[in-house]
């Protein structure tokens, strides 16, 4: 089976990042439904859940490992290799502890909220 997506690249307010292939995971957003009873009719409530992003990046002499670490309210783009199939993550703020480099590999695990994307 292949894949949909592919492999996929991001910007962080407008800068490229070397991301480890395959390590890009996109949560939409939206709308959280759940339903209810009101008066013998079922409904439902809608409860907005952010987007989400998570993505390792390959840290380089480049990566503004400081922009990075303190983004909030930027921009993330996802670009695959997929054509036409980019997403933007706006409001994106890291998420979680600040951000570690493992030494060896030299990678760094990032993690973003943001408004919901359109897919």
């Amino acid at each position: 089976m292949s894949k949909f997506l592919g492999n996929a690249m991001v910007k962080v307010n407008g800068k490229l990042v070397k991301t480890v292939p395959e390590s890009v995971e996109l949560e939409f957003g939206g709308f959280e439904r759940a339903s209810m009873m009101a008066d013998n009719t079922f409904n439902f409530h809608e409860k907005p859940i952010p987007s989400k992003l998570s993505f390792k990046i390959i840290v380089t002499s480049k990566t503004d490992v400081k922009t990075i670490n303190e983004l909030d309210g930027g921009t993330v783009e996802v670009i695959t290799d997929v054509p036409g199939k980019t997403w933007t993550q706006t409001a994106a703020t890291r998420m979680g502890p600040p951000v570690k480099i493992s030494s060896g590999d030299g990678q760094m695990t990032v993690e973003t909220e943001g408004d919901p994307i359109v897919p």
